[in-house]
C-alpha cells in the first residue's frame, strides 16, 4: 500500500482499489473474515499474497470463510468446502471428501460433477436424499461408495 498511499481514491486502479478495501477490512483485526471474491481485480502475486495472508490467519485461529468460483485458491487455503447452488447446500466436507464424493481428481471438476447432479436432480422433480454426516440438497447419491463427511463442526471454515 506504500507505494499508492497518498494518492486519491479515483486515481487508484483496480487492483489497487481491492488491496486497500482488505487492508480496511483486516485493520481492526476481527475475529472472523468473510470474504467475498477478494483476490477480483489482483494480479497474480498480488493473490498469492493475500490468500498467504488468510491461510496465515486461519493457521492462527481466525474464521476465514472465502467466496469465491475460483476453485484453486479453496485448494490454496480451504480446509473444508461448501457447495450452493441456488441458494441451497449441496456438499459440504472437507475437500478429498467433496472431491471423492464427485468421482472427480480435482476440486473444480468436484463443482462442477456435483452441480449436473443437483441439475440433473431439480430436472427430474425435487431433492435427493442426503447420506449420514452429509448436508445434501437437490443431489442424487454418488455412483462410488464413498460420499463427502462433513457435520460442519469445529475447525476453520470455507
Amino acid at each position: 500500500l506504500d507505494a499508492f498511499i497518498d494518492q486519491r481514491a479515483e486515481t487508484l486502479s483496480t487492483g489497487q482499489k481491492q488491496r486497500v478495501s482488505l487492508a480496511r477490512a483486516v485493520l481492526h483485526d476481527p475475529p472472523a473474515l468473510i470474504l467475498d471474491e477478494p483476490t477480483s481485480g489482483l494480479d497474480i502475486l498480488a493473490a498469492r499474497d493475500i490468500l498467504a495472508f488468510f491461510r496465515a490467519e486461519a493457521d492462527h485461529g481466525k474464521a476465514v470463510i472465502l467466496s469465491t468460483h475460483i476453485m484453486a485458491e479453496v485448494e490454496l487455503i480451504a480446509d473444508r468446502a461448501v457447495v450452493l447452488h441456488h441458494g441451497r447446500v449441496i456438499v459440504q466436507g472437507d475437500l478429498d471428501a467433496v472431491r471423492a464424493g464427485s468421482g472427480e481428481a480435482t476440486l473444480s471438476r468436484a463443482f462442477l460433477a456435483w452441480l449436473d447432479r443437483a441439475e440433473a436432480a431439480n430436472a427430474a422433480g425435487g431433492p435427493a436424499g442426503a447420506g449420514p454426516g452429509l448436508a445434501l440438497s437437490s443431489v442424487p447419491p454418488a455412483p462410488t461408495g464413498s460420499r463427502p463427511a462433513g457435520t460442519g463442526q469445529g475447525g476453520r471454515d470455507e
